[in-house]
């Protein structure tokens, strides 16, 4: 269902990206993920000016009908379409939890920006999701029994992971609580 603000649009329909000729991303480092294939394809420097017209170009990509703005749907097919990072994309509670923070980092006078990522936001978008797709597959890497949760046991059996993520713990079960 389209959003009442897209009834009526005169904005023309969707234009294939010119991204097209990047390859999906190949995943073959630690557990499945290149992390520094993920870095060249996620470009979040301000200075850097080849990150700033790859990203001006996803841009491109992601608000394909030219709007100014990017929901939810159109930054998970941004990510397949024009990122083309696989695990990325199955990363579904990275992505939604990167879009909200975004869509909310900058004020704005705009009519649609509290629901929506704006171009003044899609840096901030590309450093959210690389952040909380760090989590997620940290979560991932705890949550043996697969529940989408992490008990006490779980958490106490990953001490040695925890510890490289966060430094030593001197009681796991008391840090859990």
């Amino acid at each position: 269902m389209q959003s009442s603000r897209m009834q009526g649009s005169k904005m023309p329909a969707s234009q294939p990206s010119n991204m097209s000729k990047m390859q999906p991303m190949k995943m073959t480092k630690s557990r499945g993920i290149d992390w520094a294939e993920m870095a060249r394809r996620l470009p979040t420097s301000k200075t850097d000016a080849a990150q700033i017209k790859m990203r001006a170009e996803y841009w491109k990509g992601f608000d394909n009908n030219g709007n100014g703005y990017v929901s939810l749907a159109e930054t998970e097919k941004g990510i397949r379409d024009v990122i083309k990072l696989d695990n990325l994309f199955d990363a579904k509670p990275a992505i939604m939890r990167a879009f909200q923070f975004a869509k909310d980092a900058l004020p704005g006078k705009s009519k649609y920006g509290a629901d929506y990522i704006e171009k003044k936001e899609f840096r901030i978008f590309l450093v959210a999701l690389r952040q909380r797709f760090e989590y997620f597959q940290a979560f991932k890497r705890i949550d043996s029994g697969g529940d989408g949760r992490i008990d006490v046991h779980e958490f106490v059996a990953a001490k040695n992971i925890v510890e490289k993520w966060v430094g030593k713990m001197a009681d796991p079960e008391k840090e859990f609580k």
